[in-house]
């Protein structure tokens, strides 16, 4: 019966929570430049064209952190290098796994230090969090998350003028073009 459970929560965690995860990451880089995103496009990956290839993204995302945690240092380091895959993900899916996690290490190599730097700076909000119950996580949550994908949008915009390795793959103008946003997402509305 345990096994059974731990097979239907792993099911679940890979085939629903990780897509929402890409989907929440959606919402968020299109709030960059649109007013009004709707709750529904964290639906955005669940689309049959990008489903599986956001699932094996992730998955693969999740097992190597998963391994490299094993090594303690490694793990810290690594959870920094793969912090924008689901920024990666996000704007384009079509993207392989492989190249999803060569994509964000090399954005965030030289940055670790700074990303590490800006976690520090959220842990008075993580005190007061934890001081309310969870309540103040209504607050703090959009906030960090806003905060890392600005960082998303500097660290793009950095990779993309350097023409780092596959830059010509993150090429979701609608993200920063509104009026290309209908023609590209008929599902947006």
């Amino acid at each position: 019966l345990i096994l059974i459970v731990a097979a239907l929560a792993l099911g679940l965690k890979v085939f629903i929570s990780n897509p929402i995860l890409i989907g929440e990451s959606r919402i968020y880089l299109e709030s960059i430049n649109y007013r009004n995103t709707k709750l529904r496009r964290i639906l955005f990956p669940f689309r049959k064209e990008r489903y599986f290839k956001t699932v094996k993204s992730v998955l693969r995302m999740k097992i190597y952190q998963f391994l490299w945690n094993f090594t303690i240092i490694g793990g810290i380091i690594k959870s920094y290098s793969y912090k924008m895959c689901t920024y990666i993900i996000a704007e384009n899916p079509n993207i392989s796994s492989k190249d999803v996690i060569k994509m964000s290490r090399e954005m965030m190599n030289k940055n670790k230090w700074q990303c590490f730097k800006l976690d520090l700076s959220f842990i008075l909000w993580y005190v007061l969090e934890y001081l309310s119950f969870g309540l103040f996580g209504i607050y703090v949550s959009p906030y960090v998350k806003s905060t890392y994908t600005a960082l998303y949008e500097t660290l793009r915009k950095d990779y993309i003028e350097n023409k780092k390795y596959n830059y010509e793959m993150l090429n979701d103008n609608v993200l920063f073009d509104r009026s290309l946003l209908k023609e590209k997402y008929p599902d947006f509305s």
